[in-house]
C-alpha cells in the first residue's frame, strides 16, 4: 500500500510540475502612469494609443507600466539579461 501512494504521489507531482512548467512567465497586473511619472525598462508593444512597458526586463516576473498618449520617450541604452541583449527607453506620462 505504501509504495502505491508512493508512486500516485510522484505522478501528481510530475503532473503539477509539467502544468507548471507551461504556464510561462508570471506576469504582475500592470499600473497604469499618471501625469508626470516616469519609467524605464523594455518596450513590450507599443501602438498609436498606448505604450506598455516592462520595468523588470531582467527578471521573471514581468512588471508593466501602460503610458497612453501623450507621453515622451527616450532612448537609454541596452542592458545584458541572461545573454540577451534588451534596448531600454525611458517614458514620461504628459
Amino acid at each position: 500500500m505504501t509504495s502505491f501512494r508512493c508512486v500516485a504521489i510522484s505522478a501528481l507531482i510530475a503532473f503539477v510540475g509539467a502544468a507548471t512548467a507551461q504556464t510561462g512567465p508570471r506576469t504582475v497586473p500592470p499600473s497604469y502612469a499618471t501625469t508626470g511619472q516616469a519609467a524605464t525598462g523594455e518596450i513590450i508593444s507599443e501602438d498609436g494609443t498606448q505604450l506598455r512597458l516592462n520595468v523588470t526586463p531582467c527578471q521573471a516576473e514581468s512588471t508593466v507600466v501602460v503610458f497612453h498618449k501623450p507621453y515622451a520617450k527616450n532612448s537609454r541604452g541596452n542592458t545584458q539579461c541572461n545573454g540577451a541583449t534588451k534596448d531600454l527607453v525611458q517614458v514620461l506620462q504628459q
